[in-house]
């Protein structure tokens, strides 16, 4: 790895997904970078109080897979030597959605899996390991220093009920979803920041079985997850191969469907599917820890960028700055867009380094949001009508492709985030949707495991 540029200290807030991937990017510039987190860090691949999410199933997407590779080259090969398990986003996803069984042809669009634990650990791992960065744990953020122009580090309370000033010329904020940003800008004397939100009320819950020997190699990503209805709430669930031999099982419910935490709720709420495959598969694997819940799941927006003042020398990445609901499986993806593009700017960050980081979210924003709003019940501001235009000429594309294996692949290619919505706008796309097969129902594939929809 190259020598980092010489330069003045730089401060992390936050040491997930999020922040160990900003501490490689802001070490290319400075000579130290310290990063703060409130939790322990396990030493392991281990579950920590920081991030609750964990426990349920994380998806990393094929863009997502590439922007961590160029961030830290050779992350994919060790997560793949301890576990992950690499899919095709296609032929091997069996997934239920509005118009049946989704065809299961080769797309190249290879998505990773494993347990979000082993993933922070590895990238903790990979961290650990580059001279100038400091992990520091046990350290609650209390307030930003400096002023509304600049802000020149934060404030910290540690375990021990010391507090202690870190200076840094450029601090991030990659605190997720608990973020203090708001609050924390208003007390340097900053206007407040605009916020959207859209909540579905989607409730999660999870649970690690041991899956068959037999299905331990191979085994594809199982889903079974229909699209809004304006008369009853989703129901969904999906099976993660993970790694240890294990699978995740994962159901979810919008607001009035919420999935139960006991064993024979959990079963009887699978059975209530579209489809019994994950109930079947239930009844012949054993738990290996106990059911969990999650319900912050709502879609949110923070409009950093467009404040009528910004101060230098702060920026926000990841959850802090955009969240979505998890059954989309966007986060981790949309976070290391923007981190990629905190990654591409210039040497000095500026305003408009918070603007590209804005822009290379925004697609995971209004695909996610756009849906969830279709949910009844869901809460938040945004056109309903425009939102339902949008599902009805995504529906038609869909079927146009249960038919058209190039269009398949297009559309997942946006679906997974690594082109934009906009790169369907071509002749072909056009043509797809006016041929009379696409206007027709879509051909169910098998429900089995392995089985094909061609």
């Amino acid at each position: 790895m190259a020598a980092p540029v010489s330069g003045p200290p730089a401060l992390v807030l936050g040491g997930s997904l999020a922040g160990l991937l900003t501490a490689t990017v802001l070490r290319r510039h400075h000579t130290t970078v310290t990063v703060l987190d409130q939790d322990r860090l396990p030493t392991g691949a281990a579950h920590r109080a920081g991030t609750p999410q964990a426990h349920h199933g994380h998806l990393l997407l094929p863009a997502g897979s590439r922007y961590i590779e160029a961030l830290l080259p050779g992350t994919l090969g060790r997560l793949l030597a301890v576990g992950a398990h690499r899919i095709d986003m296609s032929a091997d996803v069996v997934s239920l959605g509005d118009l049946g069984w989704q065809p299961r042809t080769p797309t190249g669009h290879l998505a990773l899996l494993c347990s979000r634990p082993l993933l922070e650990w590895t990238l903790r791992e990979r961290v650990r390991e580059m001279d100038g960065i400091t992990l520091v744990t046990g350290a609650q953020v209390r307030e930003l220093t400096g002023s509304r122009h600049r802000v020149t580090g934060a404030l910290a309370r540690h375990r021990d009920g010391t507090t202690r000033w870190y200076e840094a010329a450029l601090t991030v904020d990659a605190t997720g979803r608990a973020s203090r940003t708001p609050a924390l800008l208003t007390a340097l004397g900053l206007p407040p920041v605009r916020e959207r939100t859209v909540d579905a009320g989607v409730a999660y819950a999870s649970v690690p079985v041991l899956a068959p020997p037999a299905a331990r190699d191979g085994f594809p990503l199982i889903g079974i997850q229909p699209g809004p209805s304006r008369h009853r709430p989703a129901r969904a669930g999906v099976v993660f191969p993970i790694e240890d031999g294990r699978w995740l099982i994962s159901l979810s419910g919008t607001r009035g469907a919420e999935p139960p935490l006991d064993h024979h709720g959990f079963l009887a709420f699978a059975r209530s599917l579209e489809h019994p495959v994950i109930a079947d598969l239930l009844t012949s694997v054993t738990p290996v820890a106990p059911i969990r819940g999650y319900r912050h799941t709502g879609n949110r927006r923070r409009y950093y960028e467009r404040m009528r003042r910004w101060p230098e020398g702060f920026l926000v990445v990841g959850d802090a700055l955009l969240t979505t609901n998890p059954t989309f499986g966007y986060g981790m993806t949309a976070t290391a867009a923007g981190v990629s593009a905190l990654a591409d700017t210039p040497h000095a960050p500026s305003r408009d380094t918070q603007r590209a980081i804005a822009r290379a979210v925004s697609g995971a924003w209004h695909l996610a949001s756009g849906t969830d709003l279709l949910h009844p019940g869901a809460t938040g501001s945004g056109s309903r009508r425009a939102a339902r235009v949008h599902r009805s000429l995504a529906l038609r594309l869909e079927r146009a492709a249960h038919h058209d294996p190039r269009l398949r692949r297009a559309l997942v290619r946006v679906g997974t985030l690594s082109e934009p919505p906009s790169t369907l706008l071509t002749p072909a796309v056009a043509r797809a949707l006016l041929l009379p097969r696409a206007r027709g129902p879509a051909t169910p594939g098998s429900p089995a495991p392995g089985g094909s929809a061609d």
